[in-house]
This record gives C-alpha cells, structure tokens and sequence, in this order.
C-alpha cells in the first residue's frame, strides 16, 4: 500500500511517499484552497508529480495544508486529490498546524508555530492541536509570515525610507521598477506568494539595521498576537517553515524563556514516524 504525504503551503508543496519498500520526497507548486481552486491543485499535480511514483498505488494520503481549516478549504483539496489519485481509498486532510503540531513534539505537547508564506500557532496535546488563535488570513493577519515580511519591506522602499545603498541593491538584483514591482503585485492571483519571494532579500541583509528592525518587528507582533493569546502555560514552543529557518537568532532572541525547537522538513519527521 501506497501512502502520500504532503505539507502544502501557498509557495510550494513538499510531499513525501511510502510504501513498503521505500521512500521518496518531491516538492511542487503551492497551494491554498483560500485562493484558488480545485483545478489548480489537479494542475500541480499533473505537471509535478514523478512521473517513477504509480499514481494508481496509492491508497492513503494524508494532506496537511494552508487554507485547510474550514470545510470550504476541505472540500476543494478533497476534489482534486479525489479525482487525481483514483485508487485512494482514504483521504485526511488536515490543517499545516496539525502537521506542525505532530512533527515538532510527537506525544508530547508544546506550542507548535509555522511562520512561511503564512503564520499560525496553536498548542499541541495529545496528538491534536488544542487550542489556537482564530486565523484571519493573509489580508488582516499573518504577523511574522513572509507575506508580511514582504509587505513591511516594500512599503519601506516605496516610501523611500530605506538608505541608498540597500535601494540600488534591491532594484539591482530583482529588475523591477516601483511601478512594475506595484503592478505585479495588484495582478498576481497569489499575493501573498508574491511578497514572500523577498525574504532571501531580508535574509541576506539582516545585518542592515533597517532590515532587521522590520524582522524584529514583525516576530514581537506575531508573539504578541499568535502566542501571547494563547491561554496556555507551557514552555515548550517549535517552529516549521522557512521564514523560521531564516531568521533563528531572532526568534531565539524573542522567545529566550522557552525551550525551542526548530524543524526544516516536517515531512521527513511524519515518515518517520509512520
């Protein structure tokens, strides 16, 4: 028996296989039901699945992914994965906090936190996510997320509040002018994709005083509105997404009284432990 895992985010997909005699793990475009529909996840798929992984040997999956917490989000993963991998005979979908959760502490409890393209937290016990933070989507929330990395470093830019150099050295590697970088923006179908492709940009000038202050920022408002209002006391706290894995020294800084964890692939965790 065929089984399929995937951490869906809205940048990229990372998916991993198993079955009795060996593993396999792939990356596709990503994904958010919240965004776009069941047609777009069938057309990752039909474009990046491995073409040396039998479609029709798969019986189980279990997707993890943005967007998923809702039965609208549910419905419209379900429908593509459904029609895609025929011979599925069971399909769990959960959210990319459960993943999360389950990756990071296991059988133990902790407070589990992604910060990708997006950002959410919640705390992790006894195998489900207990308690979490409303999500209110990439539009009003998602502090801390590269989306809001990306959002804060552009609305310094635009409004020339950044020194010269950094200016020139932006302009210099991404070859867009305002006007083209503002355009793109308000016509892209994934946005929030869009602005956290500049987070290898703040990554690789964090040392720049008015770089790290936009990151410092925006990880003191994701604690103070994913983890702060949490009604949890519990010292344990993990992170998964690649905004987490760029920006480490920060959050150990923000969340020096508690034991943390990082982890860059919670898919291979999830293997693992099946």
């Amino acid at each position: 028996m065929g089984i399929l895992f995937a951490d869906a985010g809205g940048t990229k997909i990372e998916w991993g296989w198993l079955d009795q005699n060996s593993t396999s793990e792939f990356k596709t475009s990503g994904y958010n039901p919240n965004v776009s529909d069941a047609n777009y996840l069938r057309q990752v798929l039909i474009t990046g699945f491995p073409s040396e992984i039998n479609v029709n040997s798969i019986e189980k999956i279990e997707y993890y992914g943005a967007g998923c917490g809702r039965e609208f989000g549910i419905s419209r993963v379900k429908k593509a994965l459904s029609t895609f991998f025929i011979n599925a005979k069971e399909i769990l979908i959960g959210t990319d906090l459960d993943l999360a959760g389950k990756a990071l502490f296991g059988e133990k409890s902790g407070i589990a936190c992604i910060l990708g393209t997006g950002a959410n937290a919640g705390f992790y016990s006894n195998g489900i996510i207990a308690e979490k933070e409303s999500s209110i989507g990439y539009l009003l929330g998602d502090e801390g997320s590269g989306m809001y990395l990306g959002k804060e470093f552009l609305k310094c830019l635009f409004r020339n509040k950044l020194d010269v150099e950094l200016t020139e050295n932006f302009y210099h590697e991404y070859k867009f002018s305002k006007d083209q970088l503002i355009d793109q923006l308000y016509k892209s179908n994934k946005p929030n994709v869009f602005l956290a492709q500049f987070v290898p940009f703040l990554k690789k000038h964090i040392t720049n005083e008015q770089i790290n202050g936009i990151v410092v920022n925006a990880i003191k408002l994701f604690n103070v509105n994913y983890i702060n209002s949490l009604q949890v006391n519990n010292e344990n706290i993990g992170f998964v997404g690649g905004v987490a894995n760029a920006f480490k020294s920060i959050i150990k800084a923000e969340f020096s009284q508690r034991n943390i964890v990082f982890i860059e692939n919670p898919i291979k965790s999830i293997i693992k432990l099946s």
